[in-house]
């Protein structure tokens, strides 16, 4: 029916739509029910519109240039003269924001695409004939729109709330109607009714908008994780209780040379090891099966697809993994890592090994020029090596401390062979030129740049922890810990050992100058470990 052949008393309805598909739709089924029908193509002129005709009720599309839908009714329902005007939305089944979205701004119910002409008619209909039903159609049409599809964010207990509300509201509307004396008296009854719905309502839609966003962020987090994953340079497993690979991303499978996870979880974990790593794999699985605990890292050596031999390093621990206990293993090739590593442990080996043939010439040099001395710094060096190993010191230490025993006296290349072998008491110059020995061999080694402190030992050694040594009258700490060991050492080689000048003193007098300036000349702690050895431990020099 044409707006001009509608009936005088006609229901007018504004359209407020851009889409001129949709308008002529809407149009032509208004007019067929006897609506009068005015048509804006976007919220301005709706409004515009609006305050010309008056209409009984406003159906508007969302999404409008200049001014959207939302707007729209915010601006209707403002407008104290026309606050009870409805005003229905065009929306989607799936849009759910829309709904909430139209809530807030004063919607009084939704329409979705495709029209259903029944439906359509009888909602407005209803809307137009019983005003104070408008809010509990609004109330049942939203949530209607807001669950379908979205099940999943609703719960148990709001779902039955939802439905004793919709319920509950009706039968006190109609208990109003009962109840009421005057049409002033229903309206503030309903008014009351209908504001305890509303934010009852709202605090529903909230919290089903929350749990959605709740449930959007954990899905969106999961898939970040995920992407994380299969992006990882690294090689990534998740494994099950039984052992079997639950994910596995293209790190991993690169690695081991598979094409897919069922490749992966079809090789036998026997042939994916070389045998030392399969039986270590065996005792780990057994630790966990026994919840002994098991290592969070260590290393394994596996077998690709093409027979190669890789080394990898293992980091395991428990992750959720679709909400259960699981296992993440994560793997480094380390095999070109180990390979140069272990080519510097080569050469670090030979360079050590060239540096005691040095160190081995360079003693045979003193003890040529000092026949009486033969053998003296073999033996504080074999001395100093215990006393370092009875104090606990690293390995790599020890040896350090030795290579520098063994050439403690290099600087007496330096003194004349008269005043070394003379077989009576040095005079007073004498001695001044042999203690130069110790700075002497400082200088000689000061610019090989050898792993250990060497030269520092050298020149220290002969200083004491009281400040009374030389050459540089160092006190306790000041001293390298090497030079301390070496300073006990040398004294009792020295006492326990044949001189020109002097016969043996024993073993026995050495120790009893040790023990007597524990603390005073010699540090306290070497002290102890060097009579430990001697008296505790059957220690004795070499022949």
């Amino acid at each position: 029916m044409n707006q001009k052949n509608a009936p005088k008393d006609s229901v007018e309805i504004l359209i407020a739509e851009d889409s001129p598909t949709q308008t002529e739709q809407l149009k032509y089924l208004l007019e067929k029910h006897h609506f009068k029908v005015v048509v804006a193509s976007n919220g301005v002129q709706a409004l515009s519109l609006f305050g010309q005709h008056k209409p009984a009720l406003v159906i508007s599309d969302i999404l409008m240039p200049e001014m959207d839908g939302y707007e729209l009714c915010r601006q209707i329902k403002a407008n104290g003269d026309a606050e009870d005007v409805p005003v229905i939305l065009l929306t989607s089944l799936s849009e759910s924001e829309d709904v909430l979205e139209g809530l807030s701004c004063g919607a009084d119910n939704f329409i979705t695409k495709p029209y259903n002409e029944d439906n359509l008619i009888s909602n407005i209909q209803g809307i137009l004939a019983n005003k104070n039903l408008r809010k509990v159609e609004r109330v049942r049409i939203t949530m209607e729109i807001l669950f379908k599809g979205k099940k999943r964010f609703v719960t148990g207990d709001q779902h039955q709330m939802l439905t004793l509300l919709i319920s509950t509201y009706e039968a006190a509307v109609r208990r109003n109607t009962e109840l009421a004396q005057t049409q002033d008296e229903l309206k503030q009854l309903n008014e009351h009714l209908e504001e305890l719905v509303e934010k009852r309502t709202e605090t529903l839609s909230l919290e089903i908008a929350e749990r959605k966003r709740t449930e959007e962020g954990l899905r969106q987090a999961e898939e970040n994780f995920r992407r994380s994953l299969d992006e990882s340079p690294l090689g990534i497993r998740i494994i099950g209780a039984k052992g079997e690979t639950l994910y596995a991303n293209r790190a991993i499978l690169d690695i081991y040379g598979f094409k897919d996870i069922e490749e992966l979880n079809s090789t036998p974990v026997k042939k994916r090891y070389a045998p030392e790593s399969y039986a270590e794999y065996q005792l780990r699985k057994k630790k966990r099966m026994n919840g002994e605990g098991y290592a969070s890292e260590y290393e394994i050596s596996i077998i690709r697809k093409t027979g190669e031999t890789r080394r990898l390093q293992v980091f395991r621990k428990e992750i959720i993994w679709n909400r259960q206990k699981q296992f993440q293993a994560i793997y480094q090739d380390i095999t070109e890592r180990k390979s140069a590593q272990e080519k510097l442990i080569e050469t670090l080996s030979g360079l050590r090994t060239a540096i005691g043939g040095i160190i081995q010439v360079l003693s045979s040099i003193t003890e040529k020029r000092d026949p009486y001395t033969a053998g003296h710094q073999l033996r504080v060096a074999d001395l100093a090596r215990a006393i370092g190993q009875e104090m606990g010191l690293p390995a790599d230490r020890v040896e350090g401390l030795q290579l520098g025993a063994e050439i403690h006296d290099i600087g007496k290349v330096s003194i004349p062979a008269e005043i070394l072998s003379k077989p009576t008491r040095l005079t007073k110059m004498e001695y001044n030129l042999i203690q130069l020995h110790a700075q002497v061999g400082h200088d000689i080694l000061g610019n090989i740049d050898f792993s250990w402190p060497i030269a520092k030992m050298i020149l220290q050694h002969h200083e004491r922890i009281n400040g009374s040594g030389y050459p540089n009258q160092l006190k306790g700490e000041e001293i390298l810990l090497e030079a301390r060991i070496l300073a006990v050492s040398d004294v009792v080689e020295a006492m326990a050992s044949f001189r020109p000048y002097r016969p043996a003193l024993g073993i026995e007098a050495a120790l009893e100058e040790i023990e007597k300036n524990k603390g005073i000349l010699y540090d306290p702690d070497v002290a102890s470990a060097c009579l430990t050895l001697f008296r505790e431990k059957s220690f004795e020099f070499k022949p």
